[in-house]
């Protein structure tokens, strides 16, 4: 508050003849990348949304509500309002964790009427900006919602990253100057971001407050703020003073002429502190024309220098254009040779190609006999394969047969020479049989004379029964 202070009481204390315009108030919320303005009313908030529009004066929020302020209490009152307005929630760092970005701005309005009839007008601003710490998924889930935390997670880490990106870009065109001019630097890439961007890289002046933790077991997030703040320190702005002088045009006499009550040392007093702030105001715009005509010097010498890189890139390139007409023309002529040796190789080609085709037709046809000989051969080879297996088998045949009818024929002999010795001692019994019938019939015969004049003996039965048996 002793900034809000200071501010309010430099006003105050300009004097006579200072009319105060006024302070007003804004403050906005960055939550979930949507502006959300803190002192607006519920009504207000559903029926106008906030919108960051590109104004006159930069950059300018449309539906916003602004509070005029007349001291440092009504400050403090809307900034506890704001305050209570605020997202907040439970994580595992942090009981009450803000879930969004808060943007105070005090803006200060100021007229001074001077005795030679002109108005100095004095506007500034003053951003109070509270950033939401980076945050890890692991050590700050948050209790309940947990897709709504993440979402407020997600949106918080990567406004901190586009402007971590802001800064270092910043700070690489304050290292490089004029070379890195042409950077384009992000602003629009997050809203907190086009928000401050004057802060940032424009005529004002920044103070960059680090927060840090005494706990070791936070000192990866120390360190990083230590970084984050050492970039940020590395940008160079230059601030210049928002005033402006009104001339009087209507041609009366200066106001303070009329006023003789204060006397003569009140007048000068006052009018030496009229001349210092338009002698300020007349440096300033001083300073300006100072810095516009240097730019212009810049661009014009900028100019110049381009003008003689041109023609000496002309004549150059002139040089260039006639070395490469004596090369063309060379070409052309060496083009015209090629080109004659393209003809007659492209004739050479074209009779090689007819010769080839007429090879390849022979040989097409030459493959083709030797196809259909081949296939000719290997069914000769297989007919005669097939003509010899049937020889083999007839021969086979042959000789089994001759094999068999040698063994008929040995068979036959052997049956008859079996026969033979059966016939012959058949009919040698038979000669041997007839000797003894011949003998037994001579004897029988004589016996039966005898017997013829004696009864028949016994014995001439015995012989009739052994004639049998020898019979059969």
């Amino acid at each position: 508050m002793s900034s809000v202070d200071d501010v309010i009481q430099l006003r105050e204390e300009g004097g006579r003849g200072r009319d105060a315009g006024g302070d007003v108030d804004s403050c906005l919320e960055i939550y979930n990348e949507e502006l959300c303005d803190l002192f607006a009313s519920e009504e207000q908030r559903r029926g106008t949304k906030v919108e960051i529009m590109e104004g006159k004066d930069g950059i300018c929020c449309r539906g916003q509500v602004k509070m005029v302020v007349k001291s440092a209490e009504d400050v403090l009152t809307l900034m506890r309002k704001a305050q209570d307005c605020r997202k907040i929630g439970e994580t595992k760092m942090n009981k009450e964790s803000s879930r969004s970005h808060c943007i105070f701005t005090l803006q200060v309005n100021a007229h001074k009427l001077l005795n030679d009839g002109n108005n100095l007008e004095i506007h500034g601003k003053l951003h109070l900006v509270d950033l939401a710490g980076s945050e890890c998924a692991k050590s700050s889930g948050g209790k309940g919602i947990a897709v709504k935390r993440e979402r407020e997670r997600s949106n918080i880490n990567r406004s901190l990253l586009t402007l971590g990106r802001v800064i270092l870009m910043l700070k690489e065109q304050c290292e490089n100057g004029k070379k890195s001019s042409n950077i384009r630097i992000p602003y629009r890439d997050s809203k907190l971001t086009r928000l401050l961007q004057k802060s940032l890289g424009g005529k004002c002046k920044t103070l960059v407050i680090a927060t840090l933790s005494p706990s070791v077991v936070s000192i990866e997030e120390s360190v990083s703020t230590l970084n984050y703040a050492q970039s940020a320190n590395g940008i160079v702005n230059k601030p210049v003073a928002t005033s402006y002088l009104s001339i009087n045009t209507k041609g009366g006499p200066p106001n303070g002429s009329s006023d003789h009550s204060g006397g003569e040392g009140g007048q000068s007093l006052e009018h030496w502190y009229e001349m210092e702030c338009r002698l300020q105001y007349m440096e300033t715009q001083v300073q300006e024309a100072h810095a516009a005509l240097a730019r212009n010097h810049m661009v014009q010498q900028g100019i110049t220098d381009s003008a003689v890189k041109a023609e000496k890139a002309l004549c150059h390139t002139e040089a260039k254009y006639e070395e490469a007409a004596i090369e063309v023309r060379e070409l052309n002529e060496k083009a015209k040779v090629e080109l004659a040796k393209k003809e007659a190789m492209t004739r050479q080609l074209t009779e090689t190609q007819l010769n080839l085709k007429k090879t390849s037709a022979i040989l097409d046809a030459t493959q083709d006999n030797e196809i259909a000989l081949t296939a000719e051969g290997n069914a000769l080879v297989e007919t005669l394969e097939q003509s010899l297996k049937d020889g083999d088998k007839v021969h086979r045949s042959l000789l089994d047969t001759r094999e068999a009818d040698v063994e008929r024929r040995l068979a036959t002999r052997k049956f008859h020479a079996a026969t033979v010795s059966v016939l012959d001692s058949i009919m040698s019994t038979l000669n041997e049989l007839q000797k003894k019938e011949e003998t037994y019939c001579n004897a029988s015969i004589d016996s039966a004379k005898k017997e013829n004049s004696s009864p028949v003996h016994p014995s001439y039965l015995d012989t009739d029964s052994n004639f049998i048996i020898i019979a059969s």
